[in-house]
């Protein structure tokens, strides 16, 4: 029997640190069959570019706008 497909969505907003520490566990995940989302909410500076480089197997989607503002 084959594992199911997990996503694994990670929420980042200008924490380059913390989204680092996170991701830096999920590779210690032995479930195979897992897939990382990293939502970008419109973080300034470089910090997603970074992350990306940093793991590449995360796929990075960035939002134009942050939608935890209420403006």
């Amino acid at each position: 029997m084959s594992q199911p497909l997990l996503f694994v969505i990670v929420l980042n907003n200008d924490r380059q640190d913390d989204t680092s520490a996170c991701l830096a566990s999920l590779t210690r995940n032995d479930y195979i069959n897992t897939r990382v989302i990293l939502l970008d909410n419109s973080s300034s500076g470089d910090g997603v570019e970074a992350i990306h480089r940093e793991y590449p197997w995360v796929q990075v989607i960035p939002l134009a706008k942050n939608l935890d503002d209420p403006v």
